[in-house]
């Protein structure tokens, strides 16, 4: 019998109350209701000084019409402007002028440092002042159809200095939802700023941090990090060996199962849920946030017309009958304001406990499906996670409760891709990405 909706479940960890209020209170320019409503107000005066100067005119002269083509002009545009700012207000996908600046001009391509550079001034520049930094590099896999594609990776501070220069880290992929692009997480998201913020507190240990590009390259396409069949890309196998085996060929991880996690939002919420259960041998710990248990019409059209696919890529009925390989340590969340996904991350949250998984549940107040509650929700996922990633190469991994359900995992396991990069000569240009602070 499945646990009922008022069966307690774990909600995870807690953050210190004043970390709280920094988090809260970190929102961009670009969210304020302050600015959409100042555009709003704008576009009606100026809808009432354009018909005001319209109608000052003679009747039927020429400057009339001049005057309410210009209105006829000028107030959509600002009402389509006003009512932007109004949607951003709501899901926070540009919570910063640099974020949509990045957007419109698209970033440029850096190429990544070696495994044992130097310290960062030496390779990137000056670092940011919280001492972490984000690169970027052009990823392709052309066996699997993967595309060029970004992928960004953020190093703590401490990564490129002498002291730790033998130190390994514990990583976490986060994967972005549909539409979106490998850099949501450090810009809808703010991920850097708030790892700057967790591991300065020494609330999580020192991470690594990847977004991957989860549409294999081809922009507006929803992967669900699925292995399509061909002729279309097989992102799982691209995020799980292609990503991981590059990972560690150019950081210094800690190349296990135990030492990785996977997250996401919303599809991307379903692609870490998907992909963490089906290749356990690669991650420990699953960060859903606002997930789904299904890939969706698009994503069982990726599949073709196979049965077999799509029950093998659908959480939400193989949970309960699958066999466990390893434990399983799992944060699900939703937004408080989401009725739909609450129901759907709580019913798989309460199916995986009564699995004898580690799991965690925690409903974002005051948020609906959105980038805000995403950015909400991530110091509480990478707290869980950091409690129980392994932070040393050699030290035992943190043990997670609940016994294990059995042994192996759901469909099978895609063989092990080639690794494939490009680096190239024209892309040497480097530069790194600094935080988001909280007022920029």
């Amino acid at each position: 019998m499945l646990p009922g909706p008022t069966t307690p479940l774990n909600t995870g960890p807690t953050l210190p109350t004043d970390l709280q209020r920094t988090l809260v209170n970190s929102g961009g320019p670009l969210e304020s209701p302050w600015l959409w409503g100042s555009l709003a107000t704008v576009t009606v005066l100026a809808g009432v000084g354009w018909l005001w100067w319209a109608f000052r005119a003679p009747p039927g002269g020429r400057r009339r019409r001049l005057r309410l083509v210009g209105a006829a002009v000028t107030v959509p545009i600002l009402a389509l402007v006003s009512g932007g700012a109004w949607l951003n207000s709501q899901v926070g996908y540009f919570p910063t002028p640099a974020s949509l600046s990045e957007f419109v001009l698209g970033g440029s391509e850096v190429s990544l440092p070696a495994t044992n550079a130097g310290p960062a001034a030496d390779q990137l520049g000056s670092p940011n002042p919280a001492g972490s930094r984000l690169v970027m590099e052009t990823l392709e896999d052309a066996a699997l159809g993967i595309r060029p594609g970004r992928t960004y990776v953020y190093l703590p501070a401490g990564y490129d200095s002498a002291a730790e220069a033998t130190r390994r880290y514990p990583v976490v992929f986060l994967l972005h939802g549909f539409p979106g692009r490998a850099a949501d997480w450090f810009e809808a998201g703010r991920a850097q700023y708030i790892l700057d913020l967790l591991i300065g507190r020494q609330i999580v240990p020192p991470m690594i941090v990847v977004s991957p590009d989860a549409s294999g390259g081809r922009g507006l396409y929803d992967s669900e990090c699925l292995d399509a069949v061909p002729p279309e890309p097989k992102v799982e196998s691209f995020v799980t060996h292609t990503v991981v085996s590059w990972l560690d060929q150019q950081f210094r991880t800690i190349p296990d199962r135990s030492a990785r996690a996977i997250g996401g939002m919303s599809s991307g919420g379903y692609c870490a849920l998907n992909v963490g259960l089906r290749q356990q041998d690669t991650f420990s710990v699953i960060l859903g946030m606002q997930p789904y248990g299904d890939p969706g019409a698009t994503g069982y059209a990726h599949l073709g017309r196979s049965l077999a696919l799509r029950q093998a890529n659908t959480p939400s009925r193989y949970i309960a009958t699958m066999r466990f390989r390893h434990q399983m340590s799992i944060m699900l969340d939703a937004g408080a304001l989401d009725p739909a996904g609450v129901t759907r991350a709580r019913t798989l949250a309460d199916i995986l406990v009564t699995r004898g998984q580690d799991v965690a549940f925690r409903s974002e107040p005051s948020q609906r499906h959105s980038w805000l509650a995403a950015r909400a929700g991530l110091p509480y996922m990478l707290d869980f996670a950091g409690q129980r990633l392994r932070t040393t190469a050699g030290g035992p991994p943190p043990t997670a409760g609940g016994p294990s359900a059995g042994a192996g995992q759901p469909g099978q396991a895609p063989g092990a891709a080639a690794a494939q990069w490009r680096t190239e000569p024209h892309r040497r240009r480097r530069r790194t990405l600094p935080g988001t602070p909280p007022s920029r």
